[in-house]
């Protein structure tokens, strides 16, 4: 089984300029997952209500905690990775507009505009990973 990254929904995030934004997108993005998606998710990872940043960040802890102690197939497990991904990626931006004030302005568009791509092409293989020199 494939499973959906959603990739547009993090552009949206660094374009976000207050609280609300941010929870908007979350709400947006929870609605495009599918029952059996969820349903694949640990208990308890699933964001029930979200209003606030302080609900972010604690949904934010859970699943990072679900995704520390998880022992599923990779199916499940890229799920939760997504799961977290995005909800990480909220917390930090939720975060900054908290730090900076409401009403800030998107992110410097290079970033807010660089390409999202799956994690596992980011990551390079073991055997493209040179071993550190010895230091003899």
């Amino acid at each position: 089984m494939q499973v959906q990254v959603r990739f547009k929904w993090r552009t949206h995030l660094k374009a976000a300029r207050n609280e609300q934004d941010v929870l908007a997108l979350i709400r947006g993005y929870m609605a495009e997952w599918k029952d059996e998606e969820v349903a694949r998710l640990p208990p308890g990872t699933w964001p029930r209500t979200l209003a606030s940043r302080k609900d972010v960040l604690a949904m934010a802890f859970r699943i990072g905690q679900a995704h520390g102690d998880f022992a599923g197939s990779a199916t499940e497990l890229a799920s939760i990775q997504e799961l977290l991904l995005f909800i990480t990626q909220a917390s930090v931006r939720i975060t900054q507009i908290a730090a900076a004030g409401e009403n800030v302005p998107e992110l410097d568009a290079q970033i807010a505009t660089e390409p999202e791509e799956p994690f596992a092409e980011r990551v390079p293989s073991a055997s493209s990973v040179e071993p550190p020199e010895s230091h003899q």
